[in-house]
């Protein structure tokens, strides 16, 4: 095992601590820490168990990563051959003297009637909160008790964030070979600067760190210390980010910085994935000004057009719809209103020869089934509520694959993610407004589309941001969610749907 270019992870490494909280990003060597831990108490005898936020997760990694090492490698082949116990399954191992449960904690039941020396729960934030209540009482059997928190921060005073600011929270800082000074890397002092509001520029043009004193440059991995900033604290917590990966670039963190400025999902990505840091992303909406300002162009929507994508709200009886083309590549809007009937929808729809279009499946399911199974370029939207990893592209694959395996054309997606979508492309100036279009149906499409705000919801589990509209209408502002996956499911997919013959039951 070598820590060249990874002089933070020794010191992590060599902490026995018996309570221990690592706030981490992704790509920094934590689970190949946390697995090397977890072998060793068990060559030692104890009892661990072992926390991921889902069974799904659980299996993935105990396939991934524990079972590939039992069968490659020889110490732990033989380990697991004069185990005590003879249990080689996904939730239970016995491996050398020792044993360790690996449960979801979207079940209760791996935390009860399991007594353990040591809980290890990875990515703290994402995982059930109320399962992990039960976790501490699987120690008071043990002599040792040890409690780790590991994971990805999701938002501040939350999860892990607020585990490692209660504990000593150690920072890794580094020394400027010119100025002597030593300093923890922060993005925002060692890497870039803001030149004005919304602005942004690379200190240095080459992607490299720099001192935050005399702005010479710096080795983000070379040799430094862990610092802790509080004293007198029961645990030992680090703080880890991709500032000292070296297998992550600057500019690879310097564009996922610059794609946050209009995405705020992208933004989150950044803060939590990239610095290991929680994200405050509360507040953001449209407005008249950015719409005025982002979309607006010299010209009124036409009464025809051809090869359009369109989205659909259902208000029933009322549909929003709205309907765009795309002359010069960017999404221009040709139509936004309402007609009270399919029949009506269907005449818009060929009026502006729409080739793609999505729909909202709620709440008329059955009527929106039915229309869809005439209608082969139409494809169904569902929001979740729950939190996921999936962007638009990744969702829009996966729709496909299962539309050409015999499935309905259907979209089911994280809500927060696709409306964040549709926002960033509006700031990034590639959504047309007429210029008229503060007057569209009587001034409700800008009132609908000024309605949503996104705010931190804390009565989910986890905490997590979400849109919210106050109970105001928000129907257009729907319909350009809607239009905007259809935008994306041409440019993805294209014209192969057409293709599909299967359609809704």
């Amino acid at each position: 095992m070598s820590f060249d270019n990874r002089h933070a992870l020794l010191p992590i490494y060599k902490d026995d601590s018996q309570h221990l909280v690592v706030m981490k990003s992704v790509q920094v060597g934590i689970s190949e820490w946390l697995i090397t831990v977890l072998l060793s108490k068990m060559i030692q005898g104890w009892s661990v168990l072992y926390s991921l936020p889902t069974e799904s997760l659980r299996n993935t990694f105990v396939a991934n990563r524990i079972d590939v090492l039992t069968k490659t490698v020889p110490l732990y082949r033989h380990g697991l051959k004069i185990s005590k116990g003879e249990s080689d399954q996904v939730g239970l191992k016995h491996i050398f003297k020792g044993a360790v449960w690996f449960v979801g904690s979207n079940s209760k039941v791996g935390f009860v009637e399991r007594p353990a020396d040591m809980v290890i729960v990875d990515e703290l934030d994402t995982s059930n909160q109320k399962s992990l209540e039960l976790a501490p009482d699987r120690l008071k059997a043990s002599k040792y008790k040890y409690f780790w928190n590991v994971g990805n921060p999701s938002i501040p005073k939350y999860g892990i964030h607020k585990i490692y600011t209660e504990s000593d929270a150690k920072v890794w800082q580094v020394k400027c070979p010119v100025c002597n000074k030593w300093q923890g890397l922060d993005f925002y002092k060692n890497v870039v600067r803001q030149i004005e509001e919304n602005v942004w520029e690379l200190i240095d043009k080459n992607y490299g760190v720099v001192c935050n004193k005399c702005s010479r440059s710096l080795d983000r991995l070379s040799a430094g210390e862990w610092v802790a900033r509080h004293s007198g604290k029961e645990t030992s917590g680090y703080h880890i980010s991709q500032l000292f990966s070296p297998t992550v670039t600057i500019k690879e963190i310097y564009d996922q910085f610059i794609k946050g400025q209009t995405d705020q999902t992208a933004m989150q990505v950044f803060y939590n994935s990239y610095l290991g840091l929680p994200f405050e992303g509360s507040g953001s909406k449209l407005t008249a000004l950015i719409l005025e300002s982002k979309c607006m162009s010299d010209y009124l929507m036409p009464s025809i057009a051809e090869d359009c994508t369109a989205g659909i709200d259902v208000n029933w009886p009322q549909l929003n719809v709205r309907i765009s083309d795309y002359p010069d590549g960017r999404r221009r809007a040709v139509y936004i209103g309402t007609v009270y009937s399919f029949a009506a929808l269907t005449n818009l729809l060929n009026q502006y020869d729409v080739k793609h279009a999505v729909i909202d499946i709620a709440p008329e399911r059955h009527k929106v089934a039915e229309y869809q199974s005439s209608h082969k370029f139409l494809w169904t939207c569902q929001y979740t509520g729950t939190t996921s990893p999936d962007d638009i592209e990744t969702v829009l694959i996966k729709s496909e694959k299962a539309a050409r395996a015999g499935d309905v054309k259907k979209i089911t997606i994280d809500r927060t993610i696709a409306i964040d979508a549709m926002v960033a492309d509006i700031l990034q100036g590639n959504n047309q407004l007429p210029k008229n279009f503060k007057s569209i149906d009587n001034g409700q499409y800008l009132e609908q589309l000024e309605a949503p705000t996104r705010l931190l919801d804390e009565s989910k589990n986890p905490p997590r941001y979400v849109w919210d509209e106050g109970n105001n209408p928000d129907h257009y502002f729907h319909c350009d969610v809607y239009d905007y996956m259809a935008m994306r499911i041409k440019n993805t997919i294209g014209d192969m749907m057409p293709r599909i013959t299967t359609v809704c039951a």
